[in-house]
């Protein structure tokens, strides 16, 4: 694992050491003339795993119609496409090493699409929108290599264009999301780029937290989001969640550096959590009415984007509860949501519409909303469920966002066989009402690259 892992506390903490695996020598290579097979292929074939259940009318509609008369768009989408190809060819051999040169094609289409999309800039000034979307395409590219910072350099400049674009035209939120936008270009920037530019924007910032640029979707007024009166479908209320976990999360960061500073929260941030919390009330509130309104018409889709949306309320509670725990077996008091995690993401990976082989697994956008189940597998101490999750976890596709999950699972998995390893059952699995002792938890972990001498 080239990443370090390092829980801060003063508790107990294990080592875990294991191998890199190497790459094949007879990589799959494959070169294109031009930029139109592989995007021909890649999004009828593949958007439905990079829509997955919220970037639908993005990536199966206006990326493809964007390709065939935007330069940049096209080759970005073929460089994506060429990327992918060569990734899941790895895949197939499970193999995760770095230090192996990527295709000459998708780095060649890559360097293209920026100098297309530089010239498109610099020449017509509207084309504001085709910038972002290309934005939006080199961060993708970019987490498909892996290359966090250099994402995070994109989806800044995407955050930038689309700051600049509003400041330009006077079009700041004013109403809640999906409501009151003036013009064609309003509504697309808003509705269709700036929801995936400010997920993207929650996920780079779990492993970099200074590239984190605050961008809301949702009007605020006096530090508060503004949430509609109630929501109309699960994308408004997938919108209003990320806002509020971008909010959470810068409020909570500062929060962290300032205790380890050994300075406390000021009255005003005291607010702003309260704030937070009343708006997280909110949108628990507007779901439920949702859901009561509007599931007996649901389709498989929609059901599935609101389990999603159940998810992502756990994350928020998981991580409110993570900053409140007062020691390691406060955390048995959440069997009740542990179990629900569980249930909750089975039924997402299960469907193989979503992902019909290994190759589309790592195409799809919404797996790292699926947070909670790192969670359940490591703070869960009850034997049979904690396997469960664990075996789901397995089951999930080798790359989520900028984890690896196969290393997740070996640590997690070591991490239960230390703990049962105090209450000699020898190989046996201990019985589910048997729970850890407190003396013999793990409370910190981290990881270090293992090199073989000799």
């Amino acid at each position: 694992m080239r990443q370090m892992h390092k829980y801060r506390t003063n508790m107990r903490r294990i080592r875990i050491e294991y191998h890199d695996a190497q790459w094949p020598s007879d990589c799959h290579r494959r070169q294109l003339d031009d930029g139109i097979a592989c995007s021909g292929v890649l999004l009828p074939q593949n958007g439905p795993q990079l829509a997955w259940f919220f970037q639908g009318s993005f990536w199966k509609g206006s990326v493809l119609q964007l390709s065939l008369v935007e330069p940049s768009v096209r080759q970005a989408i073929s460089a994506i496409g060429s990327l992918h190809e060569y990734k899941a060819s790895l895949l197939s051999r499970r193999s995760y090493a770095t230090g192996v040169a990527e295709p000459d094609s998708a780095v060649r289409l890559y360097m293209r699409a920026i100098r297309a999309v530089l010239n498109k800039a610099a020449a017509d000034a509207s084309a504001m929108p085709i910038v972002v979307v290309a934005c939006i395409l080199f961060t993708f590219f970019e987490y498909l290599r892996g290359n966090v910072l250099v994402a995070a350099s994109h989806l800044s400049s995407g955050i930038n264009f689309l700051t600049a674009w509003r400041e330009k035209t006077g079009t700041q939120p004013q109403k809640p999301w999906g409501h009151g936008y003036l013009s064609f270009d309003s509504h697309f920037m808003e509705t269709e780029l700036a929801p995936v530019i400010s997920t993207f924007n929650i996920y780079t910032s779990e492993t970099n937290p200074g590239t984190r640029m605050k961008f809301l979707l949702n009007p605020v007024d006096a530090g508060s989001i503004i949430l509609a009166d109630r929501f109309d479908s699960v994308q408004e209320a997938k919108v209003a969640m990320i806002d509020m976990a971008t909010a959470t999360v810068g409020v909570f960061q500062l929060i962290h550096e300032k205790l380890e500073q050994g300075q406390f929260p000021t009255a005003e941030e005291f607010a702003t959590i309260a704030g937070l919390r009343h708006t997280r009330d909110h949108w628990k509130a507007n779901f439920d009415d949702l859901v009561r309104r509007q599931e007996s018409g649901w389709n498989q889709e929609q059901c599935g984007a609101a389990n999603i949306l159940r998810l992502m309320w756990y994350s928020t509670i998981m991580g409110v509860t993570t900053f409140r725990m007062g020691s390691e077996s406060a955390w048995d008091n959440h069997r009740s949501h542990f179990k629900e995690i569980v249930r909750l993401v089975e039924s997402l990976i299960a469907g193989p519409e979503h992902y019909p082989d290994e190759f589309s697994r790592i195409l799809n956008l919404d797996y790292d909303l699926l947070y909670p189940l790192h969670v359940v597998t490591w703070k869960c101490r009850w034997p049979m469920l904690r396997r469960k999750g664990l075996d789901i976890l397995r089951r999930m596709p080798a790359q989520v966002w900028w984890y690896n999950v196969e290393h997740y699972y070996i640590i997690f998995s070591r991490i239960m066989h230390f703990e049962e390893a105090h209450l000699d059952y020898g190989d046996d699995i201990p019985d589910d009402a048997t729970l850890i002792p407190k003396s013999v938890r793990v409370h910190d972990f981290y990881t270090l690259p293992y090199f073989e001498t000799g």
